[in-house]
């Protein structure tokens, strides 16, 4: 084992919102997350990079995943997430290209962030009336930019995957308090 290239300096969370979803079928409560199948989940993802304009060969990266449970629009998740993180990387040849460097920030960056935000989510979710949820293994190849390929090379370097149109939520159901 060696030390990687890219090394994480320092992050931090920016926003955390986990909710349980309240299924009106199944109103008790259970372990409904724990081995959750992800398929057909909304998923959205959010991620911006930049060079710190200050200091060499270091990069800052943020992340923002969410699961929106949005009624209508893929399998519902025991959980509505919104959660965000920043990172700031140094990246330690400093002759290789820019993008060289600006694609082993994003995609690596992105599953340092990522496993820390998986983490968050379990930590949260194992205290939670559903249980543990535990996000699914994902990779960020996707991102790699290739300069041979200028058409996938277009994307942006925000990319929201969920549209800024407003949605309407899914009903919750809230069971009156009893008073004593």
């Amino acid at each position: 084992m060696k030390p990687s290239t890219l090394q994480l300096e320092r992050f931090a969370f920016l926003r955390i919102s986990v909710e349980p979803f309240v299924y009106p079928e199944r109103p008790e409560s259970g372990d409904l997350a724990i081995g959750f199948d992800f398929e057909g989940v909304k998923f959205g993802e959010k991620f911006d990079v930049f060079p710190l304009t200050d200091q060499d060969d270091r990069w800052g990266l943020t992340l923002t995943l969410s699961i929106p449970n949005i009624e209508g629009e893929g399998k519902t998740c025991p959980y509505t997430i919104d959660v965000s993180a920043i990172g700031f990387f140094h990246y330690a040849r400093k002759d290789d290209p820019e993008l060289d460097k600006r694609n082993m920030v994003v995609v690596n960056g992105l599953a340092i962030l990522y496993a820390t935000l998986r983490e968050l989510v379990a930590q949260i979710t194992a205290r939670s009336i559903h249980g543990e949820l535990l996000l699914p293994t994902v990779n960020f190849l996707d991102k790699f930019e290739r300069p041979e390929d200028p058409d996938q090379n277009k994307v942006e370097i925000s990319q929201p995957v969920i549209s800024d149109k407003p949605k309407k939520p899914r009903k919750r159901i809230t069971k009156p308090t009893k008073s004593t």
